[in-house]
């Protein structure tokens, strides 16, 4: 099972969740929130914006949480930005200002089968 793992506080995080719930047409990822009961059972603790587990229960956080889930969803061109060199540097500073992101939280589409607790 791939879980992406996300801030359920952060509309910025609310709004990634949705850009990969509409772009996995083939419904391979599911999610879970990081404070949650599937984080704790997979360790995936922290104060992470985003972690990634694959189903051989890697995980991956930051950057490389995105390069697996862009592979996963087929975003060729999204996976090759997060690869460039400096994106995970990149990729701090938006996690540490994330928050301050002026944005409504989206309601996402909660399918049942696709969130975990």
């Amino acid at each position: 099972m791939n879980i992406v793992f996300f801030d359920a506080s952060c509309p910025f995080c609310l709004r990634m969740v949705l850009f990969l719930q509409k772009k996995d047409r083939k419904e391979r990822l599911y999610y879970a929130p990081l404070g949650g009961q599937t984080a704790k059972e997979y360790k995936v603790l922290g104060k992470e914006s985003i972690a990634f587990v694959d189903e051989q229960k890697r995980i991956y956080r930051r950057s490389d949480a995105l390069k697996q889930i862009f592979t996963i969803i087929e975003r060729p061109v999204l996976r090759f930005l997060v690869s460039l060199p400096g994106s995970d540097f990149f990729y701090r500073i938006v996690a540490k200002t994330r928050r301050y992101f002026s944005m409504k939280p989206p309601t996402l589409k909660k399918d049942q089968n696709r969130f975990l607790p």
